[in-house]
């Protein structure tokens, strides 16, 4: 059941799932349900989502205690290419926080 919905999935859409026999990228509210389900992380499900209806190939690497980073990655990136940029982006979004919090103080 999709917690912010309330609404459930059916015995017929997972068998279409499982089958190959969903035209379309799911509404969301059914990627949650399908994450808590299958006990996962929403947002890495919503990845393998996007990555088999749309085709992009989507990177999610954790990113501190309890943050992650996921972004897509450049068309033909190995994984070792897509661990160096996750890597960089990383260091630019913690040095942008950083300088962010002095002009703050």
């Amino acid at each position: 059941m999709s917690q912010s919905t309330g609404q459930r999935l059916t015995a017929q859409w997972i068998t279409d799932v499982l089958s190959g026999r969903v035209p379309r990228m799911p509404d969301m509210w059914r990627l949650e349900a399908l994450a808590a389900g299958l006990g996962m992380d929403a947002d890495s499900l919503k990845g393998l989502a996007i990555t088999q209806w749309i085709g992009w190939e989507i990177v999610d690497v954790p990113a501190g205690v309890g943050e992650r980073l996921i972004f897509r990655a450049p068309r033909g990136y190995t994984a070792e290419q897509c661990t160096q940029l996750a890597d960089e982006l990383i260091k630019a979004i913690g040095s942008a926080h950083t300088s962010t919090q002095r002009d703050e103080a």
